[in-house]
Order: C-alpha cells, then structure tokens, then sequence
C-alpha cells in the first residue's frame, strides 16, 4: 500500500486533537451517589428554610352567664326577686326572667354564634330523677344568629315572661290522669351555639346554657339559678408559613437533581447486572471473528511523532491490515464503555476508536 493512498483514504489527525473525556463506571458510580446525598440533603435544608414554623401562645376564653328574674302574682305585685329563696307556688303568676351571656377572648377572633331562650317542662317519678315520666321543650324566644369579626367580646341578652301557673296545669293533670306521685319542674335557660368561623387562627366550638330552675306543682318553691362561669384554654398548633418562595423553588429544583441523580443510579446499576449490552456484544463479535488477528495490549498506542490516521470502522482497519501485514492492536480504554483498535506501521498509526455511545 503507498503513503499517498493511505493519505489520500485516511484523516491525518494532530497530536493534540480534543477528543471526548470518558468516565469509568466505578467514578460514575460515585459521583452519581454523592449528587444524589448532596441534592437530597440541599432540597430538604432549603425547603425547611422556606418555611416558618410559628409557636402560638394559647388562647384563653371565659363564659359569664347571669340570670336574674322578679316573680308576680296576679295583681302585678313583686311577690320575690333573686335574693327570695322561698315563695308560696299558690300565690305565682308569671315570672319576669333576663339573662346575659357573655363570652370574652384573649385575642381577636372569628366566631359565629346561635342563641335562643328554652323552656323544658319534666315530669319524674318522685325523689328519682332518673325516671322521667314526661319531657316537654318549648321555644321562647326566636334563634338569634350573629357573627364576630376581629373581636375579642360578644354579649347576648334576652328576656322572658314565663306563665307560671300554665306549666302548673299540665303537671297537675299529669298526675290526676296517672295517678303517680310526682316531682315537676320546668328549667328555662339561654342556649348559647358557638363555632369559629373559616378563617378563625383556631378552632372553637360549644355550647352554653344559663338560666333558672322552676319547681311546678309544690306548695313551696325555691328556684335555682343555673348560671355559667368558665375559664378554658385551647391548645394552639404551631402555624407553618411560607417565608422564602426563593428558597422553595431552589429547594424544589435541588429535589428535582436528586431524583434524576437517583434515576442514572438505578440505571447504571442495572446494567451491571442485565444482559451484555450492545457495545460489548459488538466487542465479542470482533474479537471472536478476528481472533488471528488482532493482539490485546495493556496500553494505549503513543502517539507522539506518528503520522496518526483517523479509521472509521474496524472493516476499514482490516483493509489496513490486509495491506499492510501489521497485527490489530487491541485496547481498552474505559471498561464496557470505550476501547481502541490500532494497527502500527513504522511512522504510520491507524486508529479506530469503538464507543459505547455510538451504539445506542
């Protein structure tokens, strides 16, 4: 074979030609596992640097509810007030209720209440309440519904007038119809419904009952008030509010690193233990096809000083070899990725370089 054809068929390349920079599959490996724990344990860092976490104090609210009432006898004469404890039950006619409820909060709040004036008539076995013999609710007063907004109070006040001896009468035909002895009395209170509202920093909800306890049907009464007095707290969660959108979205973005660092882990990792891939099946073909022709060698040729010809495929080297009578070098380069087949005449290297990348 002449120089001239060989100049005329082949690229000369310079020494110091780029080429591309392989890595191995162990540093490969490495690298793909400290990406991963770097970006995992950044997106996390960053993501928890976004947010805010607020310890808040917490909320305290008190319930005062009042009863007060002045009893009547048919001429419209004051026959007691709250300080009477006893009153003869013949002499009552009606009876003039208020009560006043009333909700204070350590902080502004959102709540929604429902309030409305109750009676309940109950007719039990005598000395034991837990028999009832007869139940009646009636309502009073129409349901109120009001809202607080950004407040720290709300009041409700409502008054009555209780027609004593009507509720007397149905306890006394009771028990001439039965023939049961009896105790009857009729409870009128202020139902208080409360909810926090949506947009409240904390939930709230409950229900409240003030007012009076009327004995029906003896002789002598004493009436019990049934007011309310509570001091509660609410046990606040922490509140998470985002501080940094900029800091989220690097954090998001690091998270999005790890997950492809993770994904070229699975791969390579899997390819270690499927089936050859088609670059080394390419490398068996030419080994085991040109085993008389081809010599393995440990290193890379020296190219320095040599006239070095780039050769496309190892069909072409082999019409170099056929030529010249020179044996096929082969080396590897980078293990299942890249190796070189190189055939040495004198001055004269012909180089075909196999990648795994060229395959794919």
């Amino acid at each position: 074979m002449k120089k001239e054809e060989k100049l005329e068929e082949y690229e000369i390349i310079e020494e110091h030609d780029n080429h591309t920079i392989y890595v191995g599959y162990t540093p490969r490996l490495i690298l793909g596992i400290f990406l991963f724990i770097i970006c995992s344990i950044l997106s996390v860092y960053l993501m928890y640097k976004a947010f805010m976490v607020n310890d808040l104090e917490n909320t305290r609210y008190e319930e005062i509810g009042k009863s007060t009432y002045q009893v009547y006898d048919r001429d419209s004469n004051v026959l007691g007030t709250t300080q009477d404890a006893v009153m003869q039950s013949s002499q009552i006619d009606k009876i003039d209720l208020e009560i006043l409820y009333n909700m204070n909060l350590s902080e502004k709040s959102n709540i929604h209440y429902e309030y409305e004036v109750v009676g309940e008539l109950k007719i039990i076995e005598k000395d034991n309440e837990d028999k009832i013999f007869y139940q009646e609710s009636y309502s009073l007063t129409d349901k109120r519904e009001e809202t607080i907004q950004e407040e720290k109070n709300f009041t409700a006040k409502e008054s009555v007038q209780i027609g004593y001896q009507e509720y007397e009468e149905i306890a006394k035909k009771y028990r001439e119809s039965y023939g049961v002895e009896t105790n009857s009395y009729l409870e009128v209170f202020l139902k208080v419904n409360y909810q926090s509202e949506k947009n409240n920093s904390y939930p709230l909800e409950g229900e409240s009952n003030t007012g009076i306890k009327i004995p029906i049907g003896e002789e002598t009464i004493s009436i019990q008030e049934k007011d309310v007095l509570t001091d509660k707290r609410i046990n606040q969660k922490p509140m998470v509010q985002l501080k940094s959108p900029g800091l989220l979205g690097l954090g998001m973005l690091s998270g999005v690193g790890a997950v492809v660092a993770f994904t070229q882990l699975v791969i390579l990792i899997l390819v270690t233990v499927d089936e050859e891939s088609i670059y080394d099946q390419e490398v068996s073909r030419i080994l085991k096809k040109n085993k008389d022709k081809i010599e393995v060698t440990k290193r890379s040729p020296v190219k320095r000083g040599k006239n070095l010809y780039k050769v496309d495929s190892f069909k072409e080297l082999k019409k170099v070899h056929k030529l010249t009578k020179s044996p096929i070098h082969y080396h590897v380069i980078t293990e299942h990725q890249k190796c070189e087949f190189f055939i040495l005449k004198e001055k004269d290297l012909y180089l075909y370089t196999l990648k795994s990348v060229d395959l794919e």
